[in-house]
């Protein structure tokens, strides 16, 4: 980890996590810093990426492949989010623009560059991880392009 924010975001129960480098993270490795290594009395419930790539579709589905790195990840619908819901006590309910991102992601020109933002989930078993999308939009410039940043509480 490069660096962790000063301040949480309490309505949401999350915070921001800048990465050394590029590449997804770990999620394992990043849920063992923070609640053993750390020991700030929080857990990991998840983890919400910012990823900027070149959609590509295959037979299976559609992917991300991550700019400045190697690595690409399938894109799926988000089924939950990792925000957190103080007073109802569960995960934010998303909304319908939030619901609706991958289909009108679907319809966007592959090969396109663009802003993913959503939870990364690890799938039953070893299964290569997937980035939920709950909102997209065109890439940045460079000069701006926000790293990829895990969040959780």
């Amino acid at each position: 980890m490069e660096t962790i924010s000063e301040t949480a975001d309490a309505a949401a129960q999350t915070c921001e996590i800048r990465m050394k480098g590029p590449g997804i993270p770990d999620p394992r490795a990043l849920a063992d810093h923070i609640e053993r290594k750390m020991r700030v009395g929080a857990t990991l419930r998840g983890i919400e990426i910012k990823a900027v790539g070149r959609l590509t579709e295959r037979d299976d589905g559609l992917y991300l492949e991550i700019s400045g790195t190697k690595e690409t990840i399938r894109l799926a619908a988000l089924r939950r989010k990792v925000q957190w819901d103080i007073p109802a006590g569960r995960e934010q309910e998303a909304t319908p623009a939030e619901k609706n991102a991958f289909e009108r992601l679907r319809g966007s020109r592959k090969n396109e560059l663009v802003l993913v933002t959503g939870p990364l989930v690890r799938p039953v078993g070893e299964e290569p991880m997937v980035l939920e999308v709950r909102s997209f939009g065109p890439a940045p410039t460079r000069r701006t392009a926000p790293p990829r940043s895990p969040s959780g509480p």
